[in-house]
């Protein structure tokens, strides 16, 4: 199945029309917005807010893992 929304506001994408009559036929255009996580987008500003919404949730996950590798650090010694 074609994605036809944007991935951050699920708005249509851009369109091309291959042919009108009598059965509308369209093709999704190669000029949407996409980014190196993934996704495509209806403009600029929606790829720019998905990035950023992708790197927020990265830095959060990593503070995360570093706590987890702390305890699990920590738990290793406790059991020696």
């Amino acid at each position: 199945m074609v994605r036809t929304q944007c991935t951050h506001c699920e708005g249509s994408l851009r369109i091309e029309i291959i042919e009108p009559f009598p059965n509308l036929k369209y093709k999704i255009s190669e000029r949407n917005h996409t980014s190196h996580y993934g996704g495509i987008f209806c403009c600029s500003h929606c790829g720019k807010r998905y990035i950023e919404k992708v790197e927020n949730l990265l830095i959060e996950f990593k503070c995360k893992i570093k706590e987890v590798k702390k305890i699990q650090r920590w738990w290793k010694i406790l059991t020696r």
